[in-house]
């Protein structure tokens, strides 16, 4: 059964779900919106793009899809995080009571990323059977940040880095999954860089400049974690981004003025795909400083 949430509530993820709009192109929005077997198969497509093939992880009580491309000695294992996705129906009132549709573009990053060894890696019920085990709309609405979904995320990213025999993992999120990354990087101690890309960093900021209600996670921006503050990391933005304006990471940046922040004229929230491993080698080389 939908389950109707109070407007100001549902709103707070609307900008999210604008956001995962705006990712579908005119080719995709078939994948996109139809059913969880198209939306693998599109997944599943985009992933043999880079040589990376799907699997599965249990952790925290769910089973999470993964994808990977390993190598042999690599050391490091580069694990990108996706944006939340649809979750509203049209109205913006009703959460969608099955997980709901994206377009995977972290999955694109990864799959164009250089680097020896890549994984993407699914939040809970994403891209996962409509009865996944202890799926439920909370998940991708107002509870997508909580302990319960970060915690199954670093149980799941350090069986990645085993089964990829890495020492170390560099962590990439778009959107709300760099929301995720940095939770996760101020928990591990194996966290050799953080990237970000198009993420509201600082969810305080984020919600109040759109009117939106609050969620239940820790806001990067006001965490204390000398872990989070020594990884180094960089926080790419789009000039052009309406959903997460560069204006509102300045708290961030305020607070770990380490922080690498680049803003890249002309992108909005959907564009990051086209050179993206220029861009991410180029991070690389910088030291992500």
């Amino acid at each position: 059964m939908e389950r109707a949430r109070p407007r100001g509530r549902a709103l707070s993820l609307w900008a999210f779900a604008l956001a995962a709009g705006a990712l579908a192109s005119a080719c995709a929005r078939g994948a996109l919106h139809g059913d969880p077997v198209a939306r693998l198969a599109h997944a599943d497509a985009v992933a043999a793009r880079g040589g990376l093939a799907r699997g599965q992880i249990e952790a925290g009580g769910f089973v999470l899809t993964r994808y990977l491309r390993a190598a042999p000695g690599a050391g490091r294992l580069v694990v990108y995080l996706d944006g939340d996705g649809d979750a509203w129906h049209r109205d913006r009132v009703r959460v969608r009571a099955q997980p709901p549709p994206f377009e995977p573009l972290a999955l694109a990053l990864a799959a164009a990323d250089p680097a020896p060894a890549v994984a993407w890696l699914g939040r809970p019920c994403q891209l996962a059977p409509a009865d996944a085990a202890g799926c439920e709309p909370s998940l991708w609405s107002d509870r997508r940040f909580a302990e319960p979904v970060v915690a199954a995320l670093d149980a799941a990213v350090g069986a990645l880095r085993r089964e990829a025999g890495a020492a170390r993992v560099e962590l990439v999120g778009f959107s709300g999954g760099g929301v995720l990354a940095a939770l996760l990087a101020a928990r591990r101690d194996d966290v050799a860089a953080l990237v970000t890309v198009a993420a509201p960093l600082d969810l305080g900021a984020w919600l109040a400049h759109h009117g939106l209600g609050p969620v239940e996670a820790a806001d990067p921006a006001r965490l204390t974690s000398e872990r989070l503050d020594d990884v180094p990391q960089c926080h790419l933005l789009g000039e052009r981004d309406a959903v997460v304006p560069p204006a509102l990471l300045d708290g961030y940046r305020a607070r770990r003025p380490r922080a690498r922040v680049e803003v890249v004229p002309g992108m909005d929230h959907a564009g990051w795909a086209e050179g993206w491993p220029a861009r991410i080698q180029a991070i690389r080389a910088a030291g992500s400083r």
